[in-house]
């Protein structure tokens, strides 16, 4: 009977250590913000192909082929980010982000802090490095302009 106890014990042990440390949300905030460019004004687009998750206030919005701008948000977008299937995109001109703009993360509106552009093939040889793969890409984004006064009746 000790010699099955001890063996499972030995399997258990065995399979904690195998487990990969998954690395922080900072870490990968870490790994963005290292290939990241500076701060740019204003991003003209035509259309927004996705976005991921950059960890705690950070996002990435997908352009265009190589066209991935990393996106700061001012709180209170800190933890419902990794777990919204959708954003929402509020700009006042159509086709532009700008830093003037938001996001709306949940029923959370975040002013957006910064928009640099950012080299996703060294984010993902990095995070392939620390044993994480590259969040998917989310599908479901919605863009609508800030409401204007139309000047009408």
């Amino acid at each position: 009977m000790k010699a099955i106890v001890l063996g499972f014990m030995v399997l258990l042990l065995a399979g904690c250590a195998a487990q990969e440390r998954r690395p922080t949300l900072e870490q990968i905030e870490e790994v963005y913000l290292r290939h990241a460019g500076s701060d740019a004004h204003s991003v003209f687009f035509s259309n927004i192909r996705g976005w991921r998750s950059a960890g705690v206030r950070m996002l990435v919005i997908e352009f265009g082929p190589r066209r991935d701008y990393l996106v700061e948000l001012t709180p209170p977008c800190e933890m419902n980010l990794r777990f919204e299937p959708v954003i929402r995109v509020i700009n006042t001109q159509r086709g532009i982000l700008s830093r003037f703009d938001s996001i709306q993360v949940g029923r959370d509106v975040c002013r957006i802090v910064s928009l640099r552009r950012i080299d996703m093939d060294a984010v993902r040889a990095d995070l392939e490095q620390l044993r994480l793969e590259t969040p998917g890409v989310n599908e479901r984004i919605s863009e609508e302009p800030a409401d204007q006064d139309s000047g009408g009746t």
